[in-house]
């Protein structure tokens, strides 16, 4: 058998306490027998039970009986059992094998096995001073069933004794008749003992030490948990409630909360990490900026994807947000150290972004795609697993496919506005680490020859300022003249 931990030992004490206070110093008689006595772990069991019972303050007697053992014996002599109406006929032998096997052998083994559990016992027999009187039973029809009898007279005061005395008494089913003649006894538990039945608790909850009643529900389609939960609040604090009894909302409205300020110490941490891991990429503070801008383009697209899907806001979910975190930054670095690779190559800020966009939109749709369809196999799938991870399938396909659009449009802009000045090439000391990417020269060529090209082709403006003093100078001409005919 498994142990039981310590934990587990204080939360049973706990429960049984108030049984443990109702009933001590009370007379507990248990009857023992059938096959519950043929287990051997069973019977170490009920023997630990006696014994805890003993020592909480129950006062237990242990009436026993033993009819697998007496089977046994009567096959072992070669003694047949007679059955009158499916009851045991119990003869001259057999009321003598009885006698030995319940009082020789098993209430003497018993006793030995609550000793052994550390528990004080003491073996009693019915017919040890008259202790338990019967007269013969016969069927309803009127036959006669041999030494089979029922009680019809205790002597409590061996009992009580040997409670008084701190002992167990382990009591053999044999009994006597009025004149002092063996007796095999059939009886009730209710010849011992007053049973009363009362209306209970079939389980009992406890928190802290306290008792705890939890009221579940669920809800109907069409409605959030959360926003009821909220509705549901004040209603609960208007309530008039006893002395030392409190209300409180607890189940997935708690564990969405809690799962919500745990995601943002996580995401909060995660933010962290992966800015310093581009700082040591880029050897930049305002780089990782232009690529972390992706993050909340992400989240747009998870929430437009679970808009669009009318699923709601889940635990499931919110662990798709932490993955899609860490994901999509991967496109937004991709553009992003490309293009500072160009501009060490000797581009210029605005010919790096275009032959960015143009050598890296393939690979950055086809990550995305690859990462996309993945997710789909878990949003159309019909097993368990997949119906509960759907809102995290669809925050990742949404948030993923909308930052990855974005990625191509935004972020270049980002970066023209913000990062005007030249990135610095840093040597790692390795050789091919640091290395320029083989087309910027291709790329350089290929955008002067553009230009060149472009303004060839230009129509070519007039000479403003010779246009202008053209008619100046006609006119000191013509005054000359006139001034040399005066």
């Amino acid at each position: 058998m498994d142990k039981i931990s310590n934990y587990d030992k204080s939360q049973i004490l706990i429960d049984a306490l108030p049984y443990i206070q109702k009933y001590n110093n009370k007379i507990l008689v248990i009857k023992y027998g059938g096959n519950a006595m043929t287990n051997d772990e069973l019977k170490d069991a009920v023997m630990n039970d006696i014994v805890l019972l003993s020592l909480v303050g129950i006062k237990v007697v242990l009436v026993h009986g033993g009819g697998p053992e007496i089977n046994d014996m009567l096959k072992r002599l070669g003694i047949e059992s007679r059955f009158v109406n499916g009851l045991r006929y119990t003869d001259d032998a057999t009321i003598d094998v009885v006698k030995m096997v319940l009082s020789g052998k098993v209430n003497k083994e018993l006793v030995q096995l609550l000793a052994q559990h550390k528990g004080n016992a003491v073996g009693l027999c019915g017919i040890d001073g008259g202790m338990l009187i019967a007269e013969k039973k016969k069927t309803d029809d009127g036959q006669d069933l041999g030494w089979v009898g029922e009680i019809t007279k205790v002597n409590t005061k061996p009992i009580l004794d040997a409670l008084d005395n701190g002992n167990v008494p382990v009591i053999a089913t044999v009994a006597t008749d009025e004149n002092g003649n063996s007796v095999k006894e059939t009886h009730t538990l209710g010849e011992f003992a007053t049973r009363t039945t009362t209306a209970g608790y079939t389980t009992i909850a406890r928190e802290n030490g306290s008792r705890k009643l939890a009221v579940t529900s669920e809800t109907a389609d069409g409605y959030n948990t959360t926003l009821l939960s909220r509705e549901l609040e004040p209603q609960l604090a208007a309530l008039d409630l006893p002395d030392g009894v409190t209300a409180e909302l607890a189940g997935e409205t708690t564990q969405v909360t809690e799962m919500l300020s745990q995601m943002a110490k996580m995401l909060a941490l995660a933010l962290a990490f992966v800015y310093f891991v581009m700082v040591a990429q880029f050897q930049s503070l305002l780089s990782p900026f232009i690529v972390l801008f992706t993050i909340p383009l992400a989240f747009t697209g998870g929430m437009l994807g679970l808009m669009a899907a009318g699923e709601q806001l889940s635990l499931i979910s919110l662990m798709g947000f932490l993955v899609l975190m860490g994901v999509v930054v991967n496109n937004g670095i991709v553009f992003v150290d490309y293009a500072n690779q160009l501009r060490i190559g000797g581009l210029e800020r605005t010919d790096a972004l275009v032959a960015t966009g143009r050598t890296r939109m393939r690979p950055i749709l086809m990550t995305t795609l690859t990462t996309v369809l993945a997710m789909v196999t878990m949003l159309f799938g019909t097993d368990m697993a997949s119906e509960m991870s759907t809102g995290m399938a669809i925050v990742i396909i949404g948030g993923l496919s909308y930052a990855t659009l974005m990625t191509l449009f935004v972020v270049p802009v980002l970066y023209d506005l913000f990062y005007r000045r030249p990135p610095v090439n840093i040597d790692v000391g390795d050789d091919g680490l640091d290395d320029l990417p083989d087309d910027a020269a291709e790329f350089a060529a290929e955008f002067a020859a553009r230009r060149a090209a472009e303004a060839a082709s230009a129509p070519r403006r007039p000479d403003l300022s010779r246009a202008a003093r053209a008619p100046e100078e006609n006119d000191g001409e013509k005054k000359e003249a006139d001034h040399d005919n005066g």
